[in-house]
């Protein structure tokens, strides 16, 4: 008895330590019922009639974000399918809002493509000038409805990167950066490839802007900034401690009635932010092979994890290789009580249901690290790639290492087997899903490290940021050992030890993002991008202390042209280029060619300089003769070593 009394108060300062993400779910069912209980009759939410529309599309949002959709979130997406709309903005949110539940948004997605801009922004509207703000809506709603137009995204994308400001920020102007406006951009970067260095900054921007405690706001924090910053932040950050901090200011602003600020927009974002920090994993009735899709908690034991489970639950076990023998907590008259025992990453234990739950916990990355002994092991596979059960008995050893790999299938309630065959995976193929855990039978004791690391991989040629005077380009760069290929821009390129080659990759006029994405043997993918610049349109290319010759065709009246006695050449561009006419000759009554050389000094430095030329003619006695055609040029000229 002194025994389960002990126990009862390690359970409360269990349940104390880690009441932080259980108060957090339990806050997010709170919210969901305050914004159910005030829905208004016609299914809307909000009571300002400017307001009530986008009110109502992040409602919806959230609902569906939660798995609550039943009545009030059918109500309300019939609500938004239904109301007057106009505006980029409107047709995104909409195609946000209700896309998830299967409506057709055609119509909105083609109003929003056509109002693309030539310089690849959107704007309020069809015809209207190009803002970040409208841009970073119609990028969203172009991800949500799943339209695959790398033309429409890329150059949206670079219109977004060049809007940027030098300190990462966003803004509708140069000195107004936005905290909303940021991170509303930074989230819609997120979905494409080639905008880490975007995000980046902007997100060490952010940063800047949270006050000690724990929120962000310009002058004092709230709940809206805050929330926009933690969804960026757990998608991109969430190991980082300033993301915790705004998990917890958030958590903290919660009303006893479930909202946060008595609103239903700060409420239904709010919970947007906290719940990007969570992943839940449903457990049935009966047994369950449970296994942590995320880091777990330091110091987290059995007692904390059964009363994190709640009165769904029946007992924990866990398979003690040691004794070759299973421990296990379980409730006795309302007490936990049995075996303690620390929970641990890469371990998956016997979870019994009375009913139905689910398990929520805090999204944490965590290197994947097995120990595995000869015979049976319960293995919880963190963090997993999309994988069958036939890759990951590759990636877990030959034959002679490993005899099998179990699922427990809930529906049939067998178990699944993946085994070796003639040297090759045989037997059933199951996807490998994070939550779930397995039976891993060994031959030999092994450990594995990294399980699920992506492959390392740099692109080194260009340079970032470089700017490229000719297309295509050659792109190089180093890879790790473990790489198997990689691609730039969709072009393989060649390995070679610990470096790759791609030849050929195009670029357009302007801003460039090129991508190298390694694939290892372990089936993992990592990228590296950067951005060059091509300014294209060069006329000449010339060494230091070189030179280059050449000619162009003027043209005017034939009678005017026959008075020609001599050449003229009025120029402007740097002192270290010098441009001489050698010659002049008919080419046709109303054209002269004439003949020039460029002189480059041997000190000149390198880089690209536009030099001025007007040729002009005289007659013989020195008078100029006009009007001439096609006799002013604009020449690129690039100087290299």
């Amino acid at each position: 008895m002194r025994k389960n009394k002990m126990l009862m108060v390690f359970l409360l300062l269990g349940v104390f330590i880690c009441c932080a993400h259980t108060y957090a779910r339990a806050g997010m069912s709170e919210a969901a019922a305050y914004l159910e209980i005030i829905q208004n009759s016609d299914g809307s939410w909000g009571s300002d009639p400017s307001t009530i529309y986008f009110e109502t599309t992040e409602v919806v949002k959230t609902l569906y974000f939660l798995g609550r959709t039943g009545n009030a979130y059918q109500r309300g997406v019939n609500f938004v399918t239904n109301h007057q709309i106009g505006g980029i903005e409107d047709h995104a949110r909409k195609i946000d809002a209700i896309k998830p539940a299967g409506k057709d948004t055609t119509d909105d997605v083609n109003t929003i493509l056509r109002a693309q801009n030539s310089d690849g922004g959107f704007g309020f509207d069809l015809d209207y000038g190009s803002n970040v703000y409208h841009t970073a809506f119609a990028l969203s709603a172009i991800h949500t409805a799943d339209i695959s137009n790398p033309t429409v995204t890329s150059s949206a994308v670079n219109f977004i990167i060049s809007r940027q400001e030098t300190n990462g920020s966003f803004g509708l102007s140069a000195d107004h950066d936005s905290i909303y406006l940021t991170t509303l951009v930074a989230l819609a970067l997120t979905d494409h490839s080639g905008t880490s260095f975007a995000v980046d900054s902007a997100v060490d921007w952010l940063l800047t802007k949270q006050n000690p405690d724990g929120g962000f706001g310009e002058t004092v924090s709230s709940v809206f900034e805050t929330s926009c910053v933690s969804m960026l932040l757990c998608k991109v950050r969430p190991d980082l401690q300033e993301t915790q901090d705004a998990l917890d200011y958030l958590i903290a602003s919660q009303e006893p009635d479930g909202s946060f600020d008595n609103d239903p927009y700060q409420t239904a974002v709010a919970v947007q932010g906290i719940q990007l920090a969570y992943t839940d994993t449903h457990l049935s009735a009966g047994f369950n092979l449970f296994g942590f899709s995320a880091e777990v908690p330091a110091g987290y034991t059995s007692y904390e994890m059964i009363a994190d489970l709640g009165s769904e639950v029946e007992k924990i076990q866990r398979y003690n290789p040691d004794t070759e023998t299973f421990q296990t907590t379980y409730y006795e008259d309302g007490i936990v009580t049995g075996d303690i025992f620390n929970i641990a990453n890469g371990e998956g234990y016997f979870v019994y249901m009375k009913k139905a739950g689910t398990m929520f916990q805090p999204r944490r990355s965590v290197n994947m690290h097995l120990q595995l002994i000869p015979g049976f092991n319960i293995v919880s596979i963190t963090g997993a790639p999309s994988c069958s059960s036939y890759d990951l008995l590759v990636y877990l050893g030959s034959p002679d290492e490993i005899v099998s790999i179990q699922r427990y299938n809930k529906e049939t309630g067998a178990f699944e087997t993946t085994a070796y065959y003639n040297e090759q995976p045989s037997g059933i193929s199951f996807d490998i899903v994070n939550g779930e855990a397995y039976l891993v039978h060994m031959r030999v004791a092994k450990e594995i490290t990294d399980l699920f690391t992506p492959p390392e991989v740099v692109i080194t040629s260009p340079n970032d940021g470089e700017t490229v005077f000719s297309t295509p380009v050659d792109v190089s760069g180093t890879v790790d050992v473990n790489t198997v290929t990689v691609t730039v821009n969709g072009v393989e390129a060649v390995l070679s030890g610990g470096t790759f080659t791609a030849a050929g990759i195009s670029l357009t006029e302007g801003s460039n993002s090129i991508s190298a994405t390694a694939v290892g043997s372990n089936s993992m993918t990592s990228s590296h991008t950067i951005t060059v610049i091509l300014e294209a349109g060069i006329d000449y290319t010339i060494s230091k202390g070189g030179s280059i010759s050449d000619s162009r065709r003027i043209q005017g009246n034939a009678a005017l042209l026959s008075q020609a006695a001599g050449v003229t050449a009025n120029l402007n561009g740097p002192s270290f280029i010098d441009f001489l006419t050698t010659g002049a000759f008919f080419t046709a009554p109303d054209e002269i060619e004439i003949s020039y050389t460029i002189s480059i000094d041997s000190a000149a430095p390198e880089g690209v300089y536009d030099y001025h030329v007007e040729f002009g003619l005289t007659d013989g006695s020195g008078n100029p003769l006009e009007p001439l055609n096609n006799n002013i040029y604009l020449f690129k000229i690039k100087i290299v070593p």
